[in-house]
Formats: C-alpha cells, structure tokens, sequence
C-alpha cells in the first residue's frame, strides 16, 4: 500500500455543517457524487432530512446512523 498516495484532489472540499449532527449525511453525499460522477455537489440537508425521519425519535439533534443514511439514499435519493 502507497500511504504517499494524495486523493484530496479527486473530491469535493468539505462542506461546513456548524453545530449540526449531520456529518454523516455530509460525508456520504460526498461519496454518492463520487460513485455516480455527479458535476454537481448533491444535498446533505435534503440527505440528512430523510435520515433523521428513519432514526427513532426523528430527532436531528442526535445525529444518524449509517443505515438511516443507506435507507434515505435508497427510498428518497438525493439531489443536487
């Protein structure tokens, strides 16, 4: 394994989500414009809305879980 190897150039910069719990929903929006080589950067809050409806409680004050996120992709998608 190359551990010199620099991918920051292949993704977008990271995006600023303050105080909120949504940095999963940020990184994993990074991530789905990469897989589908998106131009366009695709939308966390839209993300981050429909994962918090899927965590118990739907409280966006703690955060969501990586299945949350996978269902939301699955069931509502995201756009740009």
């Amino acid at each position: 394994m190359n551990s010199d190897l620099d991918l920051r150039a292949a993704f977008r910069p990271v995006r600023f989500q303050g105080a909120r719990m949504s940095c999963l929903a940020c990184a994993a929006s990074h991530a789905h414009a990469h897989v589908i080589s998106s131009a366009e950067a695709l939308s966390a809050e839209y993300l981050f809305y429909h994962a918090v409806q899927n965590m118990p409680g739907a409280d966006p004050s703690r955060g969501t879980s990586l299945t949350a996120i996978s269902m939301a992709l699955f069931d509502n998608g995201q756009p740009p």
